[in-house]
């Protein structure tokens, strides 16, 4: 999910300066950068443990529309 970013809001991916990929995952807190933050749907989350799943078949339609892209 791509969105301009605001002060604390968790960047999963970088693309530029206010511009960062927000999601699922782990990364910096935009603007701040004073400790890593952990983000669910793009929402601020508590430190946790992510679990990163790989299948050697096709997506289906339910997974692909979750993909990160």
């Amino acid at each position: 999910m791509n969105t301009k970013s605001k002060p604390g809001d968790i960047g999963i991916g970088h693309i530029s300066v206010g511009d960062d990929r927000m999601g699922w995952g782990f990364g910096h807190r935009g603007w701040v950068d004073d400790h890593q933050g952990y983000s669910w749907a793009g929402v601020e989350i508590p430190k946790t443990v992510f679990e990163i799943s790989v299948k050697s078949v096709n997506l289906t339609i339910l997974e692909k529309k979750w993909l990160l892209q």
